[in-house]
């Protein structure tokens, strides 16, 4: 059902007007521009946040703490996606097609 419901979008929204999807498709694509970084990231954040769980008792309960954990893996993902990996990429695709190949 979700794949008929974003593939209805996408043929609606194709033709729109750039501005207009960039403006509020912009978070989306960032995400999931990021996401590949994003899953090699949350294997440290996951990691303190199921140690930290475990060595306090939380009255509150462990769904805040787990909301937070998602956010900041979220967050760091895109950031190192921003930050390094694109740059990286950029630069040795750069690299690649001025004929030098990876010497």
């Amino acid at each position: 059902m979700f794949f008929y419901v974003v593939l209805g979008l996408t043929i609606v929204l194709a033709p729109a007007r750039r501005i207009w999807a960039v403006s509020v498709l912009s978070p989306a694509v960032l995400a999931g521009d990021g996401f590949y970084s994003t899953y090699l990231f949350h294997g440290s954040v996951m990691g303190l946040a199921t140690r930290q769980v475990a060595a306090s008792n939380l009255a509150m309960g462990v769904m805040p703490f787990a909301f937070a954990a998602v956010v900041v893996c979220s967050m760091g993902g895109v950031l190192i996606y921003r930050h390094f990996e694109r740059p990286v990429t950029s630069r040795l695709n750069r690299r690649w097609t001025m004929g030098q190949g990876w010497a």
